[in-house]
């Protein structure tokens, strides 16, 4: 039934190409989607790109990416140039340093949770075209990369395995506060992508992720992409018949 490899260069390379998002640099600036746009920028040598080339591929809307180029503009972070932004080369260099893991300290509680997470960016699309969050996303990919290899594995199942949802212990690996957290959660669940129950006494909160419908709704988008690309092509080949047939008049 999934067939990514069927699906054009343009869908694909969503799936192909994830996004690093780094808690460190999130706590750092309190903005969990300023740390997916610098390190957008920085890991895919993007220093020059449009604001709407940001919104295209981070999926944010306008007034998200405007308020984050507002709050790195405001802090020397970023800079514009002929209309394209750029990031200030002494925090691309210290933003490379964190997200390579440089700047590890040996023991050090913090630094050892901080970890950044891949998130796959057809999740990422998919996930808010069915009106989540980036929050959200960001949650379920720390869920996801914490998986048994079992549930990994193993495409025919449906959920995976029941976990206990400690909040703060993802409030400590994600960079997120606690009420972001819980809003992340709270949307996971309307959406249908996660459960939760309580179990024992006192009671513990567990969670479970709902693996076929991840699928489902990422592989519904890629065809919904898929066919809007092979309607853009076409849109374009009919523009240029129709551009050519006047000046054969005059042949």
């Amino acid at each position: 039934m999934y067939t990514m490899e069927h699906l054009p260069n343009a869908v694909m390379q969503f799936n192909d190409n994830p996004i690093s998002y780094n808690p460190l640099i999130a706590r750092a600036l309190g903005s969990t989607k300023s740390a997916i746009v610098l390190d957008f920028l920085n890991c895919n040598q993007r220093y020059h790109v449009s604001r709407k080339q940001l919104g295209t591929e981070l999926s944010m809307s306008s007034h998200e990416v405007e308020t984050v180029l507002t709050k790195l503009f405001n802090a020397g972070i970023l800079k514009s140039k002929l209309g394209t932004i750029e990031i200030d080369p002494f925090f691309m260099d210290t933003i490379t340093y964190i997200s390579e893991g440089c700047g590890h300290i040996e023991n050090h509680l913090e630094f050892d949770l901080l970890r950044s997470v891949d998130i796959n960016r057809l999740h990422l699309k998919a996930i808010r075209d069915a009106g989540g969050s980036i929050n959200a996303v960001i949650l379920l990919s720390f869920l996801l990369s914490n998986l048994s290899d079992d549930d990994k594995l193993d495409r025919s199942k449906q959920y995976s395995d029941w976990f206990e949802s400690h909040d703060t212990l993802w409030t400590g690996l994600s960079g997120m506060t606690s009420k972001e957290i819980r809003n992340a959660k709270l949307v996971l669940k309307n959406l249908g992508l996660v459960e939760l129950r309580k179990e024992g006494f006192p009671a513990q909160v567990l969670m479970r992720i709902n693996i076929q419908y991840l699928m489902d709704i990422t592989w519904s988008y890629a065809q919904k992409s898929a066919r809007a690309v092979e309607q853009t092509k076409h849109s374009k080949t009919r523009t240029n018949e129709f551009s050519i047939e006047p000046m054969r008049a005059f042949a």
